[in-house]
């Protein structure tokens, strides 16, 4: 264990009890409305400007895409999918996103024909871009030959812009090479980056997680760096970090922070989130190889410029699987995550205390927004494949 310094012991107790402490005021809060959407899985949810919310996953057990546009009070406006014929070949919506000129982009996968090397098929990525009216504007599809799993992660939309995240992962090996990608509107390819740590001179995973764009322009994603110590199935612990970065429109680093617990062990989902000056990172630490020890949500706020301000962690002994951070206009922070025993949501003030909670009998991935005081939150229900959308007053 790491000696402190005495002068150091109550500066890190205050840091300790700020980060687990609660007001005893904090209230219980429940959906004022739950919406039942399809037999399938839902995984993305986005509001654009009016407060219409869009939401995109896989019906039918994963075998097409879905993504529907209800008005601000819950009437369906349109609905698109996106299907492929013949066996295996299924594709699914994975992050939805809206631009200011009312552009709708769905990122997800879907399965292409064998190339070569061993399995039934090859995994492809694509962005759809559709227009206001769920008219298809255009789409990109990518496979690269030498890999089998290019899995995309999160879309958003910038000024004048279109950013998504994912990592490709080979299928014999262990190393995840994560990218980040923009367009244009019109679907060109106006640059790509390598999600890479520097100074990893080892086997490694780099796996981009979620993405926000700010007002400005700024990019900022959020992954997980996996430092491996063993060999692919092995049972030894991989060192984990989480990487929070802040890019350019063009591309450009600006600057890179790392979250780290010191467990030793896989970390899972990650999330972010920016507005009016904040960007909050959400991570799940924790879980490990074989699952020796459960993840844990964990939640920090940071600056634009880098500098963290506060931190909030939840233990808990049950196993959870993904996690979604929203900022709402009067910088309040909203925190869920699914796990073993459903889904949990966390209200915190701009300073990060805690306002309410709410417990919901879901599972599966979670997303969530945040408009005109309402927090809307996707998840599947308690039973297996209904996507559900969760309306809270927030």
């Amino acid at each position: 264990m790491r000696r402190v310094r005495s002068a150091s012991v109550v500066a890190v107790a205050l840091v300790l009890v700020a980060t687990v402490w609660s007001p005893v005021s904090a209230s219980v809060r429940h959906p004022i409305g739950t919406k039942g959407l399809w037999w399938g899985e839902i995984e993305g949810v986005a509001v654009d400007v009016r407060g219409d919310v869009y939401v995109t996953g896989s019906e039918g057990r994963h075998e097409h895409m879905i993504v529907r546009r209800y008005s601000r009070g819950g009437e369906l406006m349109w609905e698109r999918t996106f299907r492929q014929q013949g066996e295996d070949r299924w594709t699914r919506g994975r992050d939805v996103a809206v631009a200011t000129d009312g552009t709708v982009y769905v990122a997800g996968i879907l399965t292409t024909p064998k190339v070569q090397g061993e399995g039934p098929h090859e995994i492809a990525t694509f962005l759809r871009a559709y227009g206001p009216a769920g008219v298809l504007r255009w789409q990109r599809v990518y496979t690269i030959k030498d890999y089998w799993d290019p899995v995309p992660n999160a879309v958003a939309a910038g000024p004048g812009f279109v950013v998504m995240t994912g990592y490709t992962s080979c299928f014999e090996c262990v190393e995840h090479e994560g990218w980040v990608r923009a367009w244009n509107p019109r679907g060109r390819l106006l640059w790509v980056d390598d999600f890479e740590f520097a100074g990893i001179d080892v086997a490694k995973r780099d796996m981009p997680n979620d993405v926000a764009v700010d007002r400005d322009g700024s990019i900022y994603v959020v992954g997980v760096v996996d430092r491996l110590e063993n060999d692919y199935g092995g049972t030894a612990p991989s060192d984990s970090e989480v990487v929070i970065r802040r890019m350019t429109s063009a591309g450009g680093t600006v600057w890179t922070r790392v979250l780290s617990d010191r467990s030793k062990d896989s970390d899972l989902a990650t999330s972010v989130a920016v507005r009016d000056g904040r960007v909050v990172v959400g991570a799940l630490f924790g879980g490990g190889w074989g699952g020796r020890e459960s993840p844990h949500p964990w939640v920090r706020v940071y600056s634009v410029h880098g500098r963290a301000t506060w931190t909030r962690v939840w233990p808990g002994g049950q196993w959870h699987e993904d996690l979604a951070v929203v900022i709402g206009a009067t910088g309040r922070v909203y925190a869920a995550w699914s796990s073993s025993v459903g889904v949990r949501v966390k209200a915190l003030t701009a300073h990060g205390w805690l306002l309410w909670t709410s417990a919901l009998d879901a599972e599966g991935s979670v997303d969530a927004v945040v408009s005109d005081g309402l927090l809307r939150l996707a998840a599947d229900g308690p039973t297996c494949c209904h996507a559900k959308l969760y309306t809270y007053r927030a």
